[in-house]
């Protein structure tokens, strides 16, 4: 988890080479096309097809934007999943505020015992 939540962390599970890989890029959260730029990104550095893609996580919901590229561009039974809902009523300021205050306590609590990360919804 990123401590910044103006950051969209967005992790892509990605079969490749016959391994199962995760690819990790961030971007800006309030795009509503953050999921399609980082793929492009990874996809280019790692050569990897979309067809490929077997699980995606962001840490905030996707915009519709982004919800109707990740229905046309990946395999169907891909599987998403996020932490933090958008705003529907569009206030941001207040949803940034909501999940720094969030993340404060995760990491106040990560020093008591340990927390989930990304990478452990996968395991």
């Amino acid at each position: 988890m990123n401590a910044d939540p103006s950051v969209n962390v967005v992790v892509f599970e990605v079969a490749i080479n016959g391994r199962l890989e995760k690819l990790v890029g961030n971007g800006p959260t309030r795009s509503p096309n953050c999921v399609q730029l980082v793929w492009h990104a990874l996809a280019a550095e790692h050569g990897a097809p979309s067809s490929a893609v077997r699980r995606l996580y962001s840490e905030w919901d996707p915009a519709n934007e982004d919800k109707a590229f990740i229905s046309a561009t990946f395999p169907e039974e891909l599987e998403l999943t996020y932490s933090f809902a958008r705003p529907a009523d569009g206030d941001w300021d207040q949803a940034m505020r909501e999940v720094a205050a969030t993340i404060e306590a995760a990491g106040k609590k990560k020093n008591a015992a340990p927390t989930k990360s990304w990478w452990q919804f996968w395991k």
